[in-house]
């Protein structure tokens, strides 16, 4: 299965090429890395050091502040001269990101926006069946290098598809207050969990509380012309190799995003975490 899965990305990537994508920025979405789970968004640490080294080496890595206020503006030397505008962001919060990734950045000096789900760490639950939570002390000090901002990925990780605007008011206000007691900074930026769109009535919920919010769906964002509400992200996965993880920095990644997210609006539909 992971095999075909690999054949299809490859010939995904490879059509998209045909017609090269317009220059904007990509954003990078991770999970784990080192956690020893399995899962296809655990990466192995050898393998993330080197794509942080391709990164630090071939792309002009931003913060999600930066990249927004591009797109906002219409920026158009985003992209350019073949050198790929790149953000890196991970979700909910595993401690590995601390351990294991985090350094693994700071050391290439490669700035990464987390979108926690607090309850994790505030009640230091695990993440799911041993997968323990960051710490608040542990994050306090990853801010302090300059090179990390902690977003909002809602409180208790709850998808926001099916949620109501009073369940979704709450996940934000609870999130918010929580990074900015705790780590004295301010959640500006927004991912939904699941990469779910959400119900009817809470978009504007959003949108009032962060200046951006991310989704799925790959490829590039074009300034001028990308919502900031409605953000593309490229997942990276264990069988992404050098060659497909380039096709992701180059924004070849849009027909993959667009299958991934009909499989799991399927997969996801009933959930709510």
């Amino acid at each position: 299965m992971a095999s075909l899965v690999g054949v299809l990305k490859r010939a995904a990537a490879a059509l998209e090429g045909l017609a090269p994508p317009p220059p904007g920025v990509v954003i990078l979405a991770y999970h784990r890395v080192g956690g020893g789970s399995g899962s296809r968004v655990d990466l192995d640490p050898e393998k993330f050091r080197d794509q942080v080294a391709m990164l630090a080496e071939s792309a002009r890595v931003v913060t999600l502040d930066e990249a927004v206020e591009a797109l906002e503006s219409g920026d158009g030397t985003f992209g350019r001269q073949g050198e790929p505008t790149v953000v890196v962001t991970f979700d909910d919060g595993a401690r590995d990101f601390l351990e294991v990734a985090f350094p693994i950045l700071a050391e290439a000096r490669v700035p990464a926006t987390l979108f926690l789900a607090t309850r994790f760490v505030e009640e230091q639950v695990e993440i799911s069946a041993g997968v323990p939570p960051v710490t608040w002390s542990g994050l306090r000090d990853a801010v302090e290098t300059g090179l990390l901002h902690v977003g909002s990925h809602t409180h208790s990780h709850r998808t926001l598809h099916n949620a109501s605007p009073r369940e979704a008011q709450f996940e934000i206000t609870e999130s918010q207050r929580l990074v900015e007691e705790r780590l004295g900074l301010q959640a500006r930026h927004f991912a939904y969990p699941k990469a779910m769109r959400p119900a009817a009535g809470v978009a504007p919920l959003v949108e009032a509380a962060f200046r951006s919010a991310s989704l799925a769906g790959g490829g590039v964002n074009v300034p001028g012309l990308a919502d900031v509400h409605g953000l593309r992200r490229v997942p990276v996965q264990v069988d992404d190799d050098e060659e497909l993880f380039r096709a992701k920095l180059e924004g070849r990644s849009r027909l993959e995003g667009a299958l991934r997210e009909v499989f799991d609006r399927i997969r996801h539909r009933s959930k709510k975490t």
